[in-house]
């Protein structure tokens, strides 16, 4: 639809013909816009494409949804960014593509906010970690989605910045899942990691970490990506998408510190056996990022600057 409206294939060409309103046919141009926006959505699981998130998830191997939920994610972002940037271009001359784009934005920011709400609300009621875990990931997809919604330099670097602490806490946090599982797919209820803070406590610190970072606690690097999307979108004009997003934020507060309520406050009541073994690299890995990140996060603020 798009080769159609623009003749090209090539973004910079399209990027221009939107510019300049040299489209052939804007029926085309807005359709094959909105059939890229949803395919993107079903991968970044933002709603309402996100259903089958949390059953592949769950049944899956949990080294095989870590995986699915940060590299995959962060591949749809990244798609987000460049058919973004090359479909709603700055300086529009043609009145109409001007109210494609900024429709185009309203849709998006529509979606971010419903995949936010859904997606924590959602959360709220599992006592299944790997099934909680897959509903943050949703919301997730609705903060990084902020960023494309902002449609700004802030807003892209917001993103990668966001994707990249995303990619160690929740890698980090389903590494901590695989270890006390092991291969017997049990251990993943709620309950199951009351007292763990005894059992192991290098494991039930590390997974706190995690849990602050994801519920953007600061000095975690959570914390920062959120302040740069919400300012992105603030510089954008979306405040009231920002007030959903720190709404949202609140509500993952409570299923996020509750997993740390039941390691460090609650009476155990099976005993978890486990060791990380090499796990313990890509923990430590995590958590020394996660850490640097939040301390330090002008250091891959300044690089995305240099590159975006």
């Amino acid at each position: 639809m798009i080769y159609g409206a623009t003749g090209s294939m090539d973004l910079t060409i399209i990027s221009a013909k939107i510019v300049n309103g040299n489209i052939n046919s804007q029926n085309y141009l807005t359709l094959g816009f909105a059939m890229i926006l949803i395919g993107l959505s079903f991968k970044a699981a933002a709603f309402p494409f996100h259903q089958w998130a949390p059953d592949v998830y769950s049944g899956s191997p949990t080294v095989v949804t870590a995986f699915m939920s940060t590299a995959g994610k962060a591949a749809a972002m990244i798609a987000f960014i460049i058919v973004a940037r090359s479909l709603m271009p700055y300086g529009i001359h043609d009145a109409q593509t001007l109210l494609m784009t900024q429709k185009a934005q309203l849709v998006i920011a529509i979606i971010s906010a419903l995949t936010m709400l859904i997606g924590n609300i959602t959360a709220l009621v599992q006592k299944n970690i790997k099934r909680m875990l897959a509903y943050s990931s949703v919301a997730h997809a609705g903060y990084l989605l902020m960023g494309i919604v902002a449609n700004n330099s802030n807003g892209w670097k917001g993103i990668v910045f966001y994707s990249s602490a995303y990619m160690l806490m929740q890698i980090g946090a389903f590494v901590v899942l695989s270890v006390l599982e092991k291969d017997t797919d049990k251990n993943l209820e709620l309950s199951d990691y009351a007292g763990l803070s005894k059992k192991h406590p290098a494991l039930a610190a590390m997974m706190t970490i995690f849990m602050l970072s994801l519920a953007g606690i600061p000095p975690m690097a959570g914390f920062f990506g959120k302040y740069m999307i919400f300012a992105s979108a603030i510089q954008a004009g979306f405040v009231w998408l920002v007030i959903v997003a720190v709404i949202s934020s609140i509500i993952s507060v409570y299923f996020y510190i509750g997993l740390i309520v039941y390691m460090y406050f609650k009476e155990p009541v099976v005993e978890l056996e486990g060791e990380a073994g090499s796990a313990n690299i890509a923990l430590y890995l995590a958590t020394f990022g996660i850490l640097f990140l939040g301390i330090l996060p002008f250091l891959l603020d300044d690089l995305l600057t240099k590159i975006i």
